[in-house]
Order: structure tokens, then sequence, then C-alpha cells
């Protein structure tokens, strides 16, 4: 995109570096999600008014962490004797 304001009608100033074919992809770290609606908008732009080959499609693939819980402490200690219970 060229320097300066960009806005709906701004045109690119280039051709594509890709062969429009290959997959894009990115990582969006956790933090830029919140827990409610999310929101992501997405805006493409033609270097010519004429030009016909534009495409678009979104797929987000969410992943979790799957990584079973350790203990890193006991207490009281394990086998512990002559414990108070309450």
């Amino acid at each position: 995109m060229p320097i300066g304001t960009v806005s709906y009608s701004t045109k690119a100033s280039s051709d594509a570096i890709d062969d429009g074919a290959t997959w894009q992809t990115t990582t969006l770290a956790n933090s830029v999600f919140s827990n409610s609606t999310n929101v992501i908008a997405v805006e493409i732009h033609q270097r010519t008014g004429s030009s016909s080959d534009i495409s678009f499609d979104l797929v987000l693939t969410a992943t979790s962490d799957v990584t079973a819980p350790t203990v890193s402490s006991l207490s009281p200690t394990d086998n512990a004797i002559g414990v108070f219970i309450y």
C-alpha cells in the first residue's frame, strides 16, 4: 500500500507478490481476543480498477492447550502423619 492515509478506494501500489493460489497464514496471540464478541475486519485492494482477479477466503482455526496439569506442591506433604483435620 502507498505511504499515507489509506481509504477503501486507495489503489494498491504494486501487484501482490504471491501467485494467488498459495495460502497465506498468520498466528494471532490469545491476547488480541476478548472474552466476548470479536470482529475480524479485512480489506483488500487492487492495483487497478479494471482488474478482475481479486478473491478472498478466510479460515479461522482455534487451538487450545491440551497439556495435562502437573502437581507442583502438596500441603500437607504426601504421606504426612499427625495432620489436624477440621
